[in-house]
C-alpha cells in the first residue's frame, strides 16, 4: 500500500499521479533524493535524522517522508524506555537473587536488542520501497501527525 507525497491519499502501486490531488508520485526532490530515499534515511541515526527529516525544507510538507520521521521518533524512545526498563529490572532481581536471575534474563535482553535491530531494518527497507509499515500503537500516532490515513 502506497500513498500520495503530497496528500497522503492511498494510491495503487506503480501509480505515476496521485487521482485526489495530481502531484507526481516519481519526481526527485531538488536536493537530489527521492521522498522513498528520505524515508528510509530518515531512520539512519534515529532520533537525529529523524528530526531532521522533520526540519528540512523539501521534506517536512511530504506526508510519507513525515510519516516515517515521526515513527522513527517514536519507535527510538521507545527502543530506549525498553532498555532503560530491563536493565532496572535486570539490576533489581539481580540484587535479590544474587546474580542468578539477572544472569537468566541476559538471553531476553539479547532478544530484546535483535529484535530491535531487525525492526529497524525492515523499517528503512520497507521505507525505501514506498510503502509504509505501521508499528502498532506508534505507526497510527505517527499517521495522524502526519497527516495520513491511520
Amino acid at each position: 500500500m502506497t500513498y500520495c507525497a503530497s496528500c497522503g491519499y492511498n494510491l495503487a502501486e506503480g501509480t505515476a499521479f496521485c487521482l485526489s490531488c495530481g502531484a507526481s508520485q516519481n519526481a526527485a526532490s531538488s536536493a537530489g533524493l527521492t521522498n522513498n530515499a528520505a524515508g528510509a534515511l530518515a531512520y539512519l541515526a534515529g532520533i537525529f535524522t529523524g528530526i531532521i527529516f522533520l526540519v528540512l525544507d523539501p521534506y517536512k510538507s511530504d506526508c510519507f517522508v513525515r510519516f516515517h520521521a515521526i515513527q522513527c521518533i517514536l519507535f527510538n524512545i521507545a527502543w530506549i524506555a525498553s532498555w532503560f526498563l530491563w536493565g532496572v529490572v535486570s539490576v533489581f532481581f539481580g540484587v535479590f537473587a544474587h546474580g542468578f536471575i539477572g544472569v537468566a534474563i541476559f538471553p531476553g535482553y539479547i532478544l530484546l536488542c535483535l529484535g530491535g535491530f531487525i525492526l529497524w531494518i525492515y523499517l528503512m527497507y520497507s521505507a525505501y520501497k514506498g510503502e509504509i509499515f505501521y508499528i502498532p500503537i506508534l505507526g497510527n500516532i505517527a499517521a495522524k501527525q502526519a497527516g495520513l490515513p491511520a
